[in-house]
């Protein structure tokens, strides 16, 4: 099938990048990291990851050799683990960072969805979360009161200073109500003040992947 494409590229004035263009979009969409194998080096590697993220299977990553390898599959199970909410598969992430910026996503989104008990996160966590979310909704620091532990405390009357900040910022910038969706993207314009995307485009990045979608799945919608 690649082949017979491959001739669209004939006329065009960069053929080689055209053809190489087409290979790593074919290989995507039909999740076969094995057509990458046309690609050297980094070309390879990008190839591969590309299909890896998009089928969520760590079978493409063995395309590729030792350390880019290993990166690979992280970046899968990673992906898996937000998607799944399972904070235990984060632990089978072999790169250290990435192992606790995983733990941190998906504690984040089973906080944010108040399913501490149910997915092996810590209550407290999920009654933190309830409050900074009502301190920031009110900029109320009185709510933080409830909190024993002075950490949490704290960070629960910094949301209430932050949401007090960004609903000001907002209506400076002339996005009168924090809890609409200027741009549709499933993110209130109060949650990307807090982000830093733009709440008047629903892909701040131009990735082609939405912010919420990103966000979700533990990307920076920012590309960065």
């Amino acid at each position: 099938m690649i082949n017979g494409s491959l001739a669209l590229c004939a006329d065009d004035p960069y053929p080689e990048v055209c053809r190489r263009q087409l290979v790593d979009v074919q290989a995507r969409e039909q999740g076969d990291a094995g057509m990458c194998e046309v690609f050297e080096g980094s070309e390879l590697v990008r190839c591969v990851n590309g299909v890896a993220k998009k089928t969520l299977d760590v079978e493409s990553c063995k395309v590729l050799k030792s350390d880019e390898q290993s990166k690979c599959r992280d970046n899968v199970v990673n992906s898996v683990a937000i998607e799944k909410l399972d904070i235990l598969l984060c632990a089978t992430v072999q790169d250290p960072e990435l192992s606790s910026s995983c733990s941190l996503a998906v504690t984040g989104l089973v906080v944010r969805a108040g399913r501490c008990l149910e997915l092996g996160v810590d209550p407290s966590r999920c009654e933190l979360g309830d409050l900074k979310k009502i301190a920031y909704k009110t900029g109320d620091k009185s709510v933080c009161l409830d909190l024993h532990n002075p950490e949490d405390r704290k960070m629960c009357e910094d949301a209430a200073i932050d949401g007090v900040m960004d609903r000001e910022e907002a209506i400076s910038a002339g996005s009168v109500d924090g809890a609409s969706d200027n741009d549709g993207d499933g993110l209130t314009n109060d949650e990307e003040a807090v982000l830093g995307t733009d709440p008047n485009n629903p892909d701040t990045d131009g990735d082609g992947f939405s912010d919420k979608t990103e966000v979700d799945g533990g990307y920076n919608p920012l590309g960065l």
